[in-house]
């Protein structure tokens, strides 16, 4: 039996026909797959670019000790390093009315400030090797004029018979715990700055247990007197 020419091209377009749509199904199913997206990196956490540093442990104002040598430190967990810097203290520190300022360079007190209730310089003391100047204003801030060195007497402090050691005045006794304006008023400058020490020479001081003179006072500052010593 033969087949029509045309049913021959019939079968041949339905096998076609059928190829074809086998593989447009499988192109379909390609397409609607998920796309694949490249991995994420992991989240950094965010940080503090300005960290602030750890506060100073210490006082406010800060506390110094004084070596044997009158280097001041600060009482720091043993702070190694003479103390640098300003100690301020004040008449009312929520008004920020200045009492007294302390300036260190290198563990030596360089400057003593000391100001009035109203905001006023009352005095400035600078120290050098040699001794203390100092200058004294009225509450207006008008400068107190020092007396001619010639004319002026010895402060009464130089004149007063002193004991050391015991007896009826003794000098460790009467000034210690003493702020410097004290020994300026008793004394007047120091003959002689020796680190934070004040020496005062010419002194007239009995030794209440030996009853032997001594000339020489050496007061050991740390913005109080801390300790007298006789000579």
């Amino acid at each position: 039996m033969r087949v029509a020419p045309h049913s021959a091209w019939g079968i041949l377009g339905l096998a076609l026909a059928l190829a074809c749509s086998g593989e447009s199904g499988k192109k379909g199913g390609n397409a609607t797959a998920p796309a694949k997206t490249a991995p994420q990196p992991a989240a950094i956490p965010a940080t503090n670019a300005l960290a602030q540093p750890a506060p100073k442990k210490g006082y406010n104002p800060p506390r110094l000790l004084q070596n044997e040598n009158g280097i001041a430190f600060e009482i720091l967990e043993l702070d190694a390093n003479p103390y640098e810097g300003k100690i301020v203290t004040y008449h009312d520190a929520e008004q920020r009315i200045v009492k007294e300022e302390r300036q260190y360079a290198n563990g030596r007190l360089q400057v003593m400030r000391e100001f009035w209730p109203n905001a006023q310089l009352k005095q400035e003391v600078t120290y050098a090797a040699t001794g203390a100047t100092t200058n004294q204003f009225t509450p207006e801030g008008k400068p107190i004029a020092a007396a001619a060195a010639t004319n002026a007497a010895p402060a009464q402090g130089r004149q007063y018979a002193w004991t050391t050691g015991g007896g009826q005045a003794p000098i460790e006794s009467y000034y210690a715990n003493r702020p410097t304006n004290v020994l300026l008023r008793a004394f007047g400058p120091p003959d002689a700055i020796l680190g934070n020490a004040w020496e005062y020479r010419n002194m007239n001081i009995t030794d209440a247990r030996t009853r032997q003179p001594r000339t020489t006072v050496r007061f050991l500052l740390n913005a109080v007197v801390t300790n007298v010593v006789v000579e």
